[in-house]
């Protein structure tokens, strides 16, 4: 009848209309989508630019002071340039351990970057009669933590590697642990103790307790058969 043909023309006019909306929605959709990707990759190769030339300006920056190191025949001049090198090198991994061991913009695994930063000091510091151990428990942290926990344990290993063992033999350990809600970075070795240390007073020593004030740690510090560093940190810092 004219009435049921009516109805079946309006029936298709409104799948007609409705695969029409959908067919445009998918374009619009399509088309957006083509354009935040080329805006993303787009931004991505910027990011990897600008990453890139980090790297390098860290690189050109520690070769320097690594360079002008075995130049100078002054022995205080010498080691405080090596250590710069080795402080800003500790550094400089972590925009490394960004790409390779993180977890989401700005967080790093502070396990895989302490291993990273007891590898370096033991292909560049350490002789082999000195040992490095670390133990440590997966632990996902801030950026800023990480720098400052991997400063910390340059630092530490660096002033038990030069002064801790007159006879140029021993090990030292560094561990993390995640213990409730605080992280315990420790590093101890089984050198000639505090006592039989330099002062404690330096740059290094310093930028030690600097740090460990950031991170609101509780320091302690045990000297029995040799030294241990403790740093109790909140989680809440992380």
């Amino acid at each position: 009848s004219a009435t049921t043909a009516f109805n079946l023309l309006l029936v298709t006019a409104a799948q007609l209309v409705m695969l029409w909306a959908v067919s445009s929605y998918r374009s619009v959709t399509m088309a957006k989508r083509d354009r935040d990707k080329r805006q993303i990759d787009g931004l991505e190769l910027a990011l990897a630019e600008i990453d890139h030339r980090t790297k390098n300006n860290f690189q050109i920056s520690i070769s320097l002071l690594t360079m002008e190191a075995q130049r100078t025949d002054n022995a205080a001049l010498k080691l405080a340039l090596s250590r710069a090198a080795a402080r800003l090198q500790a550094v400089a991994s972590v925009y490394h351990n960004l790409a390779v061991s993180s977890v989401g913009l700005g967080q790093i695994r502070l396990h895989e970057y302490l291993a990273d930063i007891c590898q370096r000091l033991r292909e560049g510091l350490l002789t082999p009669a000195i040992q490095l151990d670390l133990r440590a428990d997966p632990a996902v942290v801030s950026q800023e933590l990480a720098v400052r926990a991997g400063l910390i344990v340059n630092e530490l290993v660096t002033n038990a590697a030069k002064h801790a063992f007159p006879d140029g033999v021993g090990r030292i350990e560094v561990v993390l642990a995640v213990q409730g809600d605080r992280l315990l970075l420790a590093v101890g070795d089984n050198g000639c103790g505090l006592s039989a240390m330099p002062r404690g007073d330096g740059l290094g020593t310093r930028l030690v307790h600097m740090l460990a004030q950031q991170m609101a740690a509780e320091p302690v510090v045990n000297s029995n058969g040799g030294t241990c560093h403790e740093f109790r940190i909140p989680l809440a810092a992380s």
